[in-house]
């Protein structure tokens, strides 16, 4: 198990399944703030290939002190990160969690940064 997956409880990991299976089939998004999951609105062009969440949002959970993951949710694949997940990512400096799913599946969670890529 990951260290990122150390931090994310059963509780915030089924609230961000929750949340991503709700937004099917566009790309859910969302923080892990200190120990709990906070939905975020998805502001790209296309949520449905993309996910962007709002400058102001991020700032405010980043001032917190406590911001220990992003979240996002592939729908219908891929169940690995993208090169842009990965750009995106070291750019953040924090750990991110992928849900993929499909119309019928949640599967296992991806987290991954810069060291490390696990299911």
């Amino acid at each position: 198990m990951s260290e990122t997956m150390k931090q994310i409880t059963s509780t915030i990991l089924e609230a961000a399944q929750r949340h991503a299976r709700a937004e099917y089939p566009r790309e859910a998004c969302g923080l892990v703030v200190g120990d709990s999951y906070r939905p975020c609105r998805n502001e790209a062009a296309d949520p449905m290939q993309d996910f962007e969440i709002a400058t102001q949002v991020y700032l405010d959970a980043e001032a917190t002190g406590d911001l220990p993951a992003v979240v996002h949710s592939h729908p219908d694949g891929p169940h690995a990160p993208s090169e842009v997940d990965c750009r995106a990512q070291a750019a953040s400096g924090l750990p991110w969690v992928i849900l993929p799913l499909d119309a019928e599946c949640m599967f296992q969670p991806i987290t991954f940064d810069s060291h490390e890529a696990t299911p």
